[in-house]
């Protein structure tokens, strides 16, 4: 038996399949789903989602969210959202190694947050955490938080 996964992220629908299983990452711990789980509401925390198919295991990173539970449905509304398979391991990997260069070179905390902010990195995800020079158009504050959306529709949290 299978149930309905749904991923909306404020920019599009990432995903939409029957999945057999489902693990998500939740701001307590991992939590499996299957059929005709109890209603529910959680709020997701940054991690990866795995879904099971017919075909095996998928892998969607999210940037946080929630996650209803509800006859057999499962809608999960998140800041961001990647299939794994979807993203460059190489340009992500030279994009954090430049970032953490940038930060080792300072001395104080307060000089690595702003070096690491200066760097432009935007829209992990979308980019396969490219540093993307692309300007801010939104900008919405929450305390310490910044959330912008980018001239491509991406949203940032910085």
């Amino acid at each position: 038996m299978t149930f309905n996964v749904r991923v909306i992220s404020p920019d599009k629908i990432v995903l939409d399949i029957d999945a057999e299983e489902l693990i998500l990452p939740t701001s307590t711990g991992q939590l499996g789903i299957l059929t005709d789980h109890a209603p529910l509401l959680t709020a997701l925390d940054i991690g990866v989602m795995r879904v099971k198919t017919e075909t095996g295991w998928n892998s969607i990173v999210l940037l946080e969210g929630f996650a209803e539970v509800e006859a057999n449905k499962v809608t999960v509304l998140c800041n961001g959202a990647e299939e794994a398979s979807s993203i460059n391991l190489k340009t992500a990997q030279d994009a954090l190694e430049k970032i953490i260069l940038l930060v080792e070179e300072a001395t104080t905390k307060k000089e690595k947050i702003d070096r690491f902010w200066s760097s432009n990195s935007c829209c992990p995800m979308q980019h396969e955490i490219d540093l993307c020079s692309r300007t801010a158009w939104a900008v919405e504050s929450h305390g310490s938080w910044r959330h912008c959306w980018c001239d491509h529709g991406s949203r940032c949290i910085r």
